[in-house]
């Protein structure tokens, strides 16, 4: 009986994260800096306007999740239905 030849490694499978446009509506803003401590590279500051400032509409869907529930005025939405791949 010959060896069994030794077996490779598998490919490892990397999943793209679901992307996701999201906008704000700062009619109802308070302020409050959630956005911008949970997402900074996503929520800047306008220092003229004394309100968050998106930094860039395409999010990944779990921190652009995790940013909408946590917005106490609800300012933030998703502004699509559809999930994008990167």
């Amino acid at each position: 009986m010959s060896p069994t030849p030794p077996m490779s490694p598998k490919p490892s499978t990397v999943v793209a994260p679901r992307l996701r446009r999201i906008t704000m509506d700062l009619g109802d803003c308070s302020a409050c800096e959630a956005c911008t401590s949970l997402a900074p590279d996503v929520f800047g500051w306008d220092e003229n306007t004394e309100r968050p400032r998106l930094l860039k509409e395409l999010v990944p869907q779990d921190q652009a999740q995790e940013v909408i529930s946590f917005c106490p005025q609800d300012c933030i939405s998703f502004d699509d239905e559809e999930c994008q791949d990167v």
